[in-house]
This record gives C-alpha cells, structure tokens and sequence, in this order.
C-alpha cells in the first residue's frame, strides 16, 4: 500500500522546522564548543569558551569568552594555532572561521 503524498519522512521535517527556526547554526555552533578542549588542551578548557561564531566579510569569527583578561592574553599568544584548528574544524560543519575574539565580558561560570 503507497503512502499518501500529505505524509512526509520525520527526518526531513525536523530539518525543515530546524532551518525555518534557525536552530541549525546554533546546533552547529554547539557541536564545535563542545570540541573546544581537543583545540585548546586541559590548560585551557576550564578558563576559556566558544561563546559564539558570526558571519563577516566573507568568513565567520569565533569569540570566546575567557576567565580573564591573563588568559585572554596567554591564549593570544597560541591565536594563529587556534584559528587554524578552528578553520579546520568549523569546515565540517560548514564554516569558514579565519578569527577569532577573546572576550571577558561574555564569561559566566558553569553552573
């Protein structure tokens, strides 16, 4: 017996709602935060974390948010590793990340 045509696969609805809400870029950006400690090693991983990734010029930009201004500052002395690991990374995922942000003010603890 063949389906009507009304019914549609669940796989492509939830893509479509996904889409139409735009959940799919923050999905996305969620699949990369949680790799955040393979980019930047245990040193890091508790005082640093991707807050958010936008579009601009062309490329998107990461911005983290860091613990501290000190750590803002260690991390940028790793800026040009980072960017690469990302670049490499957000590829899978359908990004094009040629920067990155350090930022305090977007920091809060884990609860």
């Amino acid at each position: 017996m063949k389906k009507p045509s009304y019914f549609e696969n669940i796989n492509s609805v939830i893509e479509t709602l996904m889409e139409e809400l735009g959940l799919e870029k923050g999905l996305k950006i969620n699949s990369i935060a949680k790799l955040w400690s393979k980019i930047v090693g245990p040193r890091f991983e508790k005082t640093s974390k991707i807050y958010s990734i936008y579009a601009s010029k062309g490329y998107e930009i990461a911005i983290v948010a860091v613990s501290s201004s000190t750590v803002a500052q260690e991390l940028s002395f790793y800026k040009a590793e980072i960017v690469k690991k990302l670049y490499n990374l957000g590829k899978n995922y359908g990004f094009n990340i040629k920067e990155v942000n350090f930022s305090t003010k977007h920091w809060k603890e884990d609860v």
